[in-house]
């Protein structure tokens, strides 16, 4: 919810930039041999970026592509993101069978928090589409 009433009120871009930089924080904090309370707080670090992706996702869409086309790129990009989403936990369970620890993991996915943010902050203004568009081809 915090998400969707900051992205009302400022670029949408900006706030995603800003919600995957905590995530990257996290899994650098559960690189070390954090205690509960702190592997909680990170946690609930990267938890934000879970919590924040869909809603971003579907605001950019709309508003980087419009609407004429959206439900056939949304559905593209949800796709990736649940692809993602199911081959994730794997690949981090095979980088910890061949390398013995998770460090591997949380360093490459910190990064990828990172380069996605950095990405949001390219995106530039919001192009203009006209009125009809939303409703005819």
């Amino acid at each position: 919810m915090l998400v969707g009433l900051l992205v009302d009120k400022f670029w949408a871009p900006a706030i995603g930039a800003l919600f995957l930089t905590p995530p990257a924080i996290g899994c650098l904090i559960l690189m070390t041999q954090p205690s509960l309370a702190t592997a909680t707080v990170a946690a609930a670090m990267v938890g934000m970026a879970a919590g924040a992706e869909l809603d971003l996702l579907a605001l950019l869409t709309s508003r980087y592509f419009g609407l004429i086309h959206f439900a056939r790129i949304f559905s593209y990009l949800s796709a990736v993101i649940s692809i993602g989403g199911g081959t994730g936990p794997m690949l981090f369970s095979w980088i910890r069978e061949v390398t013995g620890s998770y460090h591997a993991s949380f360093a490459m996915v910190a990064a990828l928090f990172v380069l996605g943010g950095s990405i949001l902050i390219t995106l530039g203004r919001y192009p203009e589409f006209p009125e009809n568009q939303a409703t005819a081809e």
